[in-house]
């Protein structure tokens, strides 16, 4: 009984460890709740490109966000050319600054969302 009683001991110590071993290592920004997309998408037989714009709706959860990030698998040599390329981001009119590297795009804020 005693073994048992110590198998059972080393058992839960070992489960208490798994959690943080298999934790989401995502980066979530809880400071935004993305509300709706839309996508505009045409495509092209000829120079084999899709081509789009997307609209996103955004609650910003808190006044100081200064960016923010978006995954977007961005255009490599390792994917042989292939992935999105970002040619411009607006808000409100304006021409927003940004940059996309390693699948994620991030944004700039003119100024932090009030």
């Amino acid at each position: 009984m005693l073994f048992l009683k110590n198998l059972t001991s080393q058992l839960l110590l070992l489960f208490a460890f798994i959690p943080s071993v298999f934790a989401d290592q995502y980066p979530f920004n809880y400071q935004i709740d993305i509300q709706h997309y839309a996508f505009g998408l045409t495509l092209s037989d000829d120079t084999d490109e899709l081509i789009g714009t997307t609209s996103i709706e955004i609650l910003f959860k808190s006044n100081d966000v200064g960016q923010f990030r978006l995954d977007l698998a961005n255009k490599t040599k390792e994917r042989l050319g292939k992935g999105m390329e970002v040619s411009s981001i607006t808000s409100a009119g304006s021409q927003l600054k940004y940059r996309h590297q390693g699948d994620a795009l991030v944004i700039k804020m003119d100024q932090p969302v009030e």
